[in-house]
């Protein structure tokens, strides 16, 4: 691995395929890209880190919880900037992403003609159809989430029937008609979406540890572009029951049939394929500062946005945090940070920094 770059990665707010665990309204995926020379800078911002606390390992789940913690992720989080450490995260409203489900779900048109209008790649339309979902009530999602956790025709059935019902009450009459028409065409929907991957349950392909870290993957994949010919290795924190899932997916990413690898939506660029890694794996974090680091970012933005939607106030050290992390959410064109969340609560995550700013 002489001379190429590293994305270490690691995750907080796991429910694993529980998308309607409102105690964890938020799963996020965060990682540093290490390039060669920035290496040895990161280990030596970690042990610092450690050494400040007196623990053998950093975690950010023990840390971020009280204000000494908070002052020391911000050291480590400073320094590890300084060194040209490069942060990524992703942030998932799992009410959000039940309604993101039920878009890819009822409204795929290769199982569901009627949704033909509604082609997959076309990001902006998709994404409106995303917002128009995530206004129903959360009755109607629960009902969704639910049969998406235990499958079967007979709860897919009930369940486009009640949203189409709904869709088409708020005005959204095409979609409705869409998803309602979805009943029609269950078996091949469940052909399609429920299924056993090579000995692995649906629940390790279905909950969101998969498609968010793939996000972050994607923007480390991304920026690797300007610094060809290196290669790209990718090691994820060990989580026992998504170790393989996560390893099938991006090897799915690399393959050369995954193309486009990008396309371009309102002069955005969207990464759909993996073409610089050269290798994943998982390890533990005892021994790994990169993934001690990768960690101190996920616990922070997650609890981060997590006191945010519950309307707890930020500490001082809290705030120094959200300045340093939440303000990549807000380019147009994502390079570092992302959400997949409704317009609302995005606008919830970011208000309070603007507050801070103004003062």
């Amino acid at each position: 691995m002489s001379g190429s770059w590293t994305l270490y990665c690691d995750e907080a707010g796991n429910a694993g395929s529980n998308y309607w665990d409102r105690e964890q309204p938020f799963h996020v995926s965060a990682g540093f890209l290490i390039k060669p020379e920035a290496h040895a800078a990161m280990v030596a911002a970690v042990a610092r880190g450690a050494e400040a606390t007196q623990a053998a390992e950093l975690k950010g789940s023990r840390l971020i919880k009280r204000r000494k913690g908070q002052k020391t992720i911000h050291r480590v989080l400073r320094e590890l900037g300084q060194a040209g450490c490069l942060p990524f995260f992703i942030v998932a409203e799992r009410r959000f992403c039940v309604a993101g489900k039920v878009v890819e779900v009822f409204m795929d048109p290769m199982t569901n003609p009627t949704a033909a209008w509604l082609p997959t790649i076309a990001v902006n339309a998709r994404q409106e159809a995303w917002e128009a979902v995530s206004e129903l009530p959360d009755e109607v999602l629960e009902l969704f989430a639910s049969a998406y956790r235990e499958p079967s025709e007979a709860r897919f059935t009930a369940a486009a029937v009640r949203i189409s019902a709904e869709l088409r009450a708020l005005g959204h009459t095409r979609l409705g008609d869409s998803i309602g028409a979805a009943q029609q065409h269950i078996e091949a929907i469940m052909s399609e979406d429920v299924f056993d991957e090579d000995g692995h349950p649906h629940s390790t392909w279905t909950a969101l540890n998969l498609p968010v870290f793939l996000h972050v993957a994607k923007m480390a994949d991304r920026i690797m572009e300007v610094h060809r010919p290196e290669q790209l290795h990718i090691v994820h924190d060990e989580i026992r029951a998504f170790d393989d899932v996560l390893e099938q997916g991006v090897d799915m990413l690399r393959a050369p049939s995954t193309m486009p690898v990008d396309i371009f939506v309102d002069e955005r660029n969207v990464r759909f394929g993996l073409r610089n890694v050269s290798s994943f794996r998982t390890e533990g974090s005892a021994s790994n500062p990169g993934l001690q680091a990768a960690d101190l970012l996920a616990s922070t933005v997650a609890r981060l946005v997590r006191e945010v939607h519950f309307t707890k106030p930020w500490t001082p050290e809290m705030q120094r945090l959200a300045l340093s992390t939440l303000p990549a959410l807000m380019e147009d064109d994502p390079l570092f940070a992302g959400a997949l969340a409704h317009r609302d609560t995005l606008g919830k995550m970011l208000l309070p920094m603007f507050k801070r700013l103004s003062t």
